[in-house]
């Protein structure tokens, strides 16, 4: 039989309920061999069936690999050009399982891919993959760790912690990805399973009095780095981390730029602040210093910069009497409130370094809409539309 997409869906199972039922594909791009097999229970996979010589023994393989005809067909070719070799694919399988640990995967993962990644990406990792990963599955064979033990795993995690159950799924399946890569392993587990829907965040400093109340929090932290730090990010948008980083010499107080070395989108990025926060960066560097290159030095040592003012968030959002903030929530305000003033999406994308419009439309989409209608409604300011219907 021809087999084609639409009649391997339609095959159904013919057999005593013991035995699995073939049917091999007779197209002209398919190799001697290959075709679908089904169970009594109705689940289907693409096979390729082989001799290595005349006269041994018939073996079959799965494809576990292939999602779908065309490409099981091209994974049967390529295992059909190293069977022409005299190579043995089931036996090379197994060979790579048996000398292939999880844990030994992943320390090659870690030499040779983790360091072309940026350095909190390569942080996270390692701490997923010390704390998560490696305990579950470090001693399991890569070939023996299964898409239902996988499954057990992501479904124990995301009881708790649903959002790094999706980062662990999402690492695992890159490992696996590149153990296919290297040979390593034959399939990826990680595939089909559904992610946890995750919901944006929409905390903000949504009311004139939550941002009272902040702001006179946070200004009883003056002259502290920490009034300077939580301002700046209030009214500039920039991430946490960016501000941390920040040099004088990243600061052009004449154009109201800053230059970012090291953030999320690019290598290297202009980004426009307001002129409050220039204001207030001003008035930082006429502080008393110790010559440091950071506008927030670490007060251990002047030419790092600080670590976080984890102390100071606390004390803050304590006196404010704020549930539920956190830091970064701070962006989330300066990104809300310019929508609500009616700022496009497009110009907040480059406001906040972002490189689309995609996550912002997923966070601030409503308060968008609600910024377009008041905008759409301002005719009525311009045209008394009750005067034209009494003169009618």
């Amino acid at each position: 039989m021809k087999l084609s997409q639409l009649k391997v869906d339609r095959l159904t199972y013919k057999g005593d309920g013991k035995s699995k039922h073939i049917v091999y594909d007779e197209h002209r791009d398919a190799p001697s061999g290959f075709g679908v097999r089904m169970y009594p229970s109705g689940r289907k996979s693409y096979i390729l069936g082989y001799r290595m010589r005349p006269g041994s023994n018939w073996k079959v393989i799965v494809l576990g690999d292939a999602v779908n005809i065309d490409s099981a067909r091209k994974q049967a070719k390529k295992l059909k050009i190293k069977i022409e070799s005299d190579v043995d694919p089931i036996e090379a399988k197994k060979k790579a399982s048996k000398v292939r640990k999880f844990a030994d995967v992943v320390a090659l993962y870690q030499e040779n891919k983790l360091p072309k990644l940026k350095p909190k990406t390569q942080l996270g990792h390692n701490n997923r993959i010390e704390k998560k990963l490696l305990p579950t599955f470090g001693k399991r064979y890569i070939d023996d760790i299964t898409k239902e033990k996988v499954e057990k795993f992501f479904n124990q995690l995301k009881t708790d912690t649903p959002v790094e159950a999706n980062r662990c799924l999402c690492l695992l399946s890159v490992i696996f990805e590149y153990a296919i890569e290297k040979e390593l392993a034959s399939n990826n587990p990680c595939k089909k399973i559904v992610q946890v829907e995750e919901k944006p965040r929409k905390r903000w400093l949504s009311t004139s009095d939550e941002r009272e109340r902040f702001l006179k929090a946070v200004t009883e932290e003056k002259p502290n780095d920490a009034y300077y730090f939580f301002m700046l990010l209030l009214t500039s948008g920039l991430r946490k981390g960016e501000a941390l980083r920040l040099r004088w010499q990243d600061i052009n107080f004449e154009t109201g730029e800053v230059t970012l070395p090291t953030t999320k989108t690019e290598d290297n990025q202009m980004r426009t602040v307001s002129r409050d926060a220039l204001n207030l960066l001003a008035e930082k560097r006429q502080q008393p210093s110790e010559n440091s290159p950071y506008v927030f030095p670490s007060p251990k040592n002047p030419l790092q910069y600080a670590e976080d003012f984890r102390r100071a968030w606390k004390r803050i959002v304590d006196r404010a009497e704020l549930t539920d903030f956190h830091v970064h929530d701070l962006r989330a305000t300066f990104a809300s409130l310019l929508v609500n003033q009616g700022q496009s999406l497009f110009v907040l994308r480059d406001l906040l370094g972002h490189s689309t419009t995609r996550m912002l439309d997923r966070r601030y989409g409503q308060n968008s809409a609600e910024a377009k209608r008041s905008a759409a409604d301002a005719i009525g300011n311009v045209i008394d539309f009750k005067t034209l219907k009494k003169t009618a």
